[in-house]
């Protein structure tokens, strides 16, 4: 890893709109020359994939990918995998990154052995970047532990960075559960250490095109994706306890 990047960000793209080019221009400079932004557009019709390569041919950082138009879960567990960095940051296509974002984050992991992630909070705005008077770690109530999470996810990916120890846990991210966050968040929780950061490090843009919504899923919908999130979480911890036995 010595000669290769040391810190990857990776942005899921689709539809970004107005968007990205602000959020980059948050990120970029905070990064060294040698680091990289990996963009995975899952199938934008409003010209943000042309936007992004466009952009890819004059900041050496930035990668620019296709990715397999199947969600959100699966375009990040790409990014994912395809990241060379030490350290890996999360990134939605709309926020805007404060700018000791990185400096602070690194100024936790780097410091951890074994897997890791670290979740900082933030202030939540509106589309005319207005605070709503809201931030991440109020609205969502943050815990640790599975079932705390299982039933009300406490992650938020654009808020969240970890090292690469935890990859590996992370390779057969399911594209059934409900968000990758959530995931993400109880790998680390389960095979290493999950800290959270008091710290607003993020203006978190909430309008009607967001990933993750503000509001609750039907009934029969969330017990639906409790089921498939509880059934894909034993059966990641049965596999990975047999491949370490055989």
């Amino acid at each position: 890893m010595s000669d290769g990047p040391r810190i990857s960000v990776v942005i899921a793209l689709y539809n970004a709109g107005p968007y990205l080019k602000e959020e980059l221009e948050s990120i970029l400079p905070q990064l060294a020359e040698t680091d990289e932004v990996l963009i995975y557009d899952d199938g934008s019709t409003d010209g943000s994939y042309e936007l992004a390569q466009k952009l890819s041919r004059v900041i050496p950082q930035i990668r620019v990918f296709q990715g397999p138009h199947a969600g959100v879960v699966e375009n990040f567990r790409r990014g994912i995998q395809k990241a060379r960095g030490r350290f890996i940051f999360l990134a939605d296509q709309d926020d805007l990154w404060e700018p000791s974002k990185v400096s602070f984050v690194l100024g936790t992991l780097e410091w951890e052995k074994g897997p890791c992630c670290v979740m900082h909070d933030a202030v939540m705005i509106d589309d005319a970047k207005k605070p709503t008077g809201e931030t991440v770690f109020t609205w969502r109530k943050i815990g640790r532990g599975f079932w705390h999470n299982w039933w009300k996810n406490s992650y938020v990916g654009c808020c969240m960075a970890f090292n690469e120890e935890l990859k590996p846990y992370l390779a057969s991210m399911p594209a059934t559960i409900p968000m990758h966050d959530q995931w993400i968040g109880m790998m680390a929780d389960h095979y290493g250490k999950m800290l959270f950061i008091d710290k607003k490090l993020l203006k978190w843009r909430r309008h009607q095109d967001n990933a993750t919504t503000l509001r609750h899923d039907p009934p029969a919908a969330m017990i639906k994706k409790r089921a498939v999130l509880l059934f894909a979480y034993i059966h990641q911890i049965f596999t990975q306890r047999k491949e370490k036995v055989s």
